[in-house]
């Protein structure tokens, strides 16, 4: 093993245990190594969806932890967070350019959409928020069930509006969920989940396929007919699995997992500040103000802290997914 991965496994060994020490102790440690200045979090969607919402409210509570340093959240989108990725994958790698992304939406971009980086260009923090997908519709739509709405598809081929985000974890369901029952729908794409629920709400689709959290904003405003987890999820227990509503079909209980990231280069470089970003981290998630942050929000139902070592573990599961699903999302 060489130098560089060495001190890079010994700082993935360092961070867990910086991250249970006291907090007046871990602080004190962190502070001399990261950070050096003001943070930039590149998010690789617009403003107003599900990944821009979990970062600002991230940035907020962590920066009061950072001695005086700000954490700036800058959105790029496009490309299905192509874009956003290839932002942060050209940045410094100095710990001052941190990227909250989506998984399988980054596997995605890889697969999928032949991007100029790679998986191993990253280094995963933690994945915060495990969400699922859903598909929903306007309150007062005519489908009240799963079934109303794939019957319709069914009986007006190529009439129904289903709106999806291109490079979510979503879209990947959407796909698989259209592939599954053999539907002839429109898909109409956004950017972000922020345009994506306004045009919902304005009746320009019939449905969408967004994420169960996510659509929870709009509470009464819509109402979710299915889910892609294998039990009801909590903020919608009327909607039905998609694998319970239609047990002869495989679709996997595929979401939107989000996480903060680290460049590959630093991390091996900086072994010392990669484990004071996590430390810091952890205790910015396990803190009361942090956890009354996301109790207020409603995050808790989809919200955990998983670290580095496991949160590798599921991206490269979910990496296998997208994997399997390649010509699919290829349009193949």
């Amino acid at each position: 093993m060489d130098n560089k991965k060495r001190s890079f496994t010994k700082a993935l060994i360092a961070a867990p245990i910086l991250a249970a020490m006291p907090w007046a102790s871990a602080m004190a440690q962190q502070s001399a190594a990261w950070p050096k200045g003001n943070i930039k979090l590149i998010v690789p969607f617009g403003a107003g969806g599900s990944v821009d919402r979990f970062s600002r409210g991230l940035a907020a509570q962590w920066e009061k932890s950072l001695g005086g340093a700000s954490i700036v959240v800058e959105n790029r989108g496009g490309a299905g967070g192509l874009l956003g990725a290839r932002t942060f994958v050209g940045a410094p790698k100095d710990g001052s350019v941190l990227f909250a992304g989506i998984q399988p939406t980054l596997s995605m971009n890889i697969v999928a959409q032949g991007a100029d980086f790679k998986l191993d260009d990253f280094v995963f923090v933690n994945i915060e928020q495990r969400d699922y997908s859903s598909i929903t519709v306007p309150a007062g739509s005519k489908y009240k069930t799963i079934e109303d709405l794939v019957n319709d598809a069914r009986a007006n081929p190529g009439k129904l509006k289903i709106s999806m985000v291109p490079g979510s974890g979503t879209y990947l369901f959407g796909l698989a969920f259209i592939k599954a029952l053999k539907l002839d729908v429109n898909v109409v794409t956004f950017n972000g989940g922020g345009t994506q629920r306004t045009d919902l709400l304005g009746g320009h689709s019939d449905a969408m396929v967004a994420s169960a959290y996510g659509d929870m904003v709009l509470g009464d405003k819509v109402r979710v007919l299915a889910v892609s987890s294998l039990e009801p999820f909590p903020g919608w227990p009327n909607a039905v699995p998609i694998t319970k509503a239609y047990p002869n079909i495989k679709i996997p209980p595929i979401g939107d997992n989000r996480f903060i990231a680290v460049s590959k280069e630093f991390a091996e470089k900086n072994p010392e500040a990669f484990a004071a970003i996590v430390a810091s981290y952890a205790n910015n998630f396990k803190s009361p103000e942090y956890q009354a942050y996301m109790e207020k929000q409603g995050s808790t139902i989809i919200s955990g802290y998983r670290g580095p070592e496991e949160s590798t573990k599921m991206v490269r599961e979910l990496h296998e997914v997208v994997v399997e699903f390649k010509d699919a999302l290829q349009g193949k």
